[in-house]
C-alpha cells in the first residue's frame, strides 16, 4: 500500500529510500553507533588519565619511595595543587534523603560533570523526533540508548571487587563503588529518556490507538524493554541505604539475580541492533573474568576451600564503661598482601550467606615460600561478630584469664581480659585495598585513629618500622579511645 501522509500507523510507512533520504544529515539511524563509540573513548580516556597520573605516582611511592619523592619535589606547584585538590575533594556533602548520600565533593564534581555532559550531548543534537513515527525511531530515543549501552560494561566493571579499572588506576574497589552507584542512576535516567519519545510521538501523532498499534507491531521488543527498565529501576532503588540496612544478605543475593535477569532481557530487547551486542558481550566477558579471578584467588587463599580453619578468639575487657568484647581471627594462608589491605571472610558453618570485610592487622611473610599469619580484629556488635562470639562461648577449647593493667582517668589501675577460643571453618576472599605503604614516600606521617581504626594503622606502622628504603623520618600517632577500659580492649585485640 502506498504511503499516505494523512494516515498513521506501523502499516503506513514511506519507502525505505525516502526514509533514508530524509534522515541524511539529520542524525541518521544507521550511524547512531558513533554515540557508543565516543562514550567508550571518553571513559577510556578518563581511566588512562588516572592510570598514567595518580595511579602511576601511587605505585611509584610504594615501589620506589625515594624516587617518587624526588620527582614530586621537582614538579613546580605540585604541593599547592595537591593540597587544594584534597581540600576541595574531601568535603562531605551529607544526605539527600530517601536513603541517598552524596559522596565527597571531589567525587560529586566528577559525577555531576560527566552526567551533565552526557545529558547535554543527548539534548543538544537535533532533531529529537522525526516528522512522524512512520519516518523512523525518534533520534533522541536512539541517542540516549546508545550512550546508556556504552556505559553498561563500565557499570559492571565498577561493581566488581576484582576489576581492570582498579588494576590500572590503583584505586581500590570500595572507592569505586560510589561511581558504580551513580553510573547506575545515570543509565536509568538515560533509559527513561530512551523510552519517553517512543510513547510521546505516537500519542502526539494520532492518540492512544496509534500508540497501541505501534506497541503491538513489535510487542516482544517493547515488553522486554519495559521489563529490563523495571529491573534496572528496582536495582537502583534497592541499592539505597533504606533497603540495604533491612538485610544486607538479601540485598546482595537479589542484586546479583536482578543483574543477571536485566542482562538477559537487555540482550533480548536490543537484538544486536546497531551492533549493540558488542558492548553486552564485553560486559559478559568483564563479569565472567572478574568472577573467575575472584574465585580462583579465594580458592588459593583458602587452601582450595578445604581444611582452612580459623582460630577465633573472643576477649572481654572488664574495666570501666569502655570494657567490651573483641573477636580476633587468626589463620595461616599462602596469600601475600600489602599493609592496609582487607579481606572478606565467610564462615560456611555459621553464616554461609555472609561475607564480612576485615582489615588485616599483620604483615604478610617476607618469604615467598612461607605461609603468612593473617590476623583480623573487630569489636563484637551485631551480625557475624555476634554469631562468632556466641559460637566461641559455646564451643571454646581454651579458656584463660589475663590480668591487664592500665591507668584510668582517676589514676586507678587494674582490669581483666578473659579470652576463649575455638577453630571455625573459614573461606577468604581477597586481599583487596590500596597499599597504605604510600606513606613511606613522605618525610613526616601523622595518623589520627579512633577506636578500632587502630587495626588499619598497626600494619602501616609495622611496615614503616621494618622497611629499609623509605623517605619517612618521623611518625606521629594520635589514637583516641572512650576511656581506659576501651584502651585495654583495643590493646589486647592488637
Amino acid at each position: 500500500m502506498p504511503y499516505d501522509a494523512s494516515r498513521h500507523g506501523p502499516d503506513n510507512r514511506p519507502p525505505s529510500a525516502e526514509r533514508m533520504a530524509a534522515m541524511l544529515h539529520h542524525d541518521n539511524w544507521y550511524t547512531m553507533q558513533r554515540y557508543e563509540n565516543r562514550t567508550t573513548w571518553v571513559l577510556l580516556a578518563l581511566i588512562a588519565f588516572l592510570a598514567v597520573g595518580p595511579g602511576l605516582l601511587r605505585r611509584l611511592r610504594v615501589a620506589r619511595p625515594q624516587l617518587a619523592a624526588r620527582l614530586v619535589s621537582r614538579l613546580p606547584g605540585y604541593y599547592a595543587l595537591a593540597a587544594f585538590c584534597r581540600r576541595i575533594g574531601y568535603v562531605e556533602l551529607g544526605h539527600l534523603g530517601f536513603g541517598l548520600r552524596m559522596p565527597a565533593l571531589g567525587a560529586t564534581l566528577v559525577i555531576v560533570v560527566f552526567s551533565a555532559g552526557m545529558f547535554i550531548w543527548s539534548l543538544v543534537v537535533k532533531p529529537w523526533y522525526r516528522p512522524s513515527r512512520e519516518w523512523g525511531s525518534p533520534p533522541l530515543a536512539i541517542r540516549t540508548a546508545m550512550i546508556a549501552n556504552a556505559l553498561i560494561p563500565f557499570l559492571f566493571a565498577l561493581s566488581m571487587k576484582v576489576n581492570v579499572i582498579s588494576f590500572l588506576t590503583a584505586l581500590s574497589h570500595e572507592r569505586l563503588q560510589v561511581y558504580h552507584q551513580w553510573m547506575a542512576r545515570l543509565v536509568l535516567l538515560l533509559s527513561v529518556m530512551h523510552t519517553i519519545p517512543f510513547i510521546w510521538q505516537p500519542l502526539h501523532d494520532a492518540g492512544y490507538e496509534n500508540l497501541k498499534a505501534w506497541w503491538d507491531s513489535d510487542a516482544v521488543t517493547n515488553w522486554s524493554g519495559v521489563a529490563a527498565l523495571a529491573i534496572m529501576a528496582w536495582m537502583v532503588a534497592s541499592s539505597t541505604r533504606v533497603f540495604r540496612n533491612m538485610s544486607y544478605e538479601f540485598f546482595v543475593i537479589q542484586h546479583i539475580l536482578s543483574a543477571v535477569s536485566f542482562l538477559g532481557l537487555y540482550f533480548w530487547h536490543t537484538a544486536n541492533g546497531l551492533n549493540s551486542w558488542i558492548w553486552l558481550w564485553a560486559t559478559v566477558g568483564i563479569w565472567g573474568l572478574a568472577t573467575l579471578l575472584k574465585w580462583s584467588r579465594s580458592a588459593a587463599a583458602s587452601q582450595y576451600f578445604v581444611n582452612m580453619r580459623a582460630s577465633v578468639e573472643v576477649g572481654r575487657a572488664e574495666l570501666g564503661a569502655g570494657g567490651g568484647e573483641v573477636v580476633r581471627i587468626a589463620l595461616r594462608t599462602p596469600v601475600k598482601w600489602a599493609p592496609g589491605s582487607h579481606v572478606f571472610v565467610r564462615f560456611p558453618t555459621l553464616a554461609p550467606l555472609q561475607s564480612h570485610p576485615w582489615t588485616i592487622v599483620t604483615l604478610s611473610s617476607p618469604s615467598p615460600h612461607a605461609d603468612s599469619q593473617l590476623v583480623l580484629v573487630a569489636r563484637v556488635r551485631g551480625g557475624i561478630t555476634r554469631v562468632l562470639h556466641s559460637h566461641v562461648e559455646t564451643h571454646a577449647t581454651d579458656d584463660e584469664e589475663t590480668l591487664l593493667r592500665a591507668d584510668d582517668d582517676d589514676g586507678e589501675q587494674g582490669g581483666k581480659m578473659r579470652t576463649s577460643a575455638c577453630l571455625v571453618p573459614a573461606i577468604i576472599d581477597g586481599p583487596y585495598g590500596a597499599s597504605s605503604a604510600v606513606v613511606q614516600a613522605f618525610d613526616e606521617v601523622v595518623m589520627l585513629i579512633g577506636g578500632m581504626g587502630i587495626t588499619y594503622a598497626l600494619p602501616t606502622l609495622m611496615h614503616l618500622a621494618s622497611a629499609r628504603s623509605i623517605v619517612t623520618r618521623h611518625v606521629s600517632l594520635v589514637w583516641t579511645v572512650r576511656d581506659a577500659g576501651a584502651f585495654v580492649s583495643e590493646q589486647k585485640s592488637g
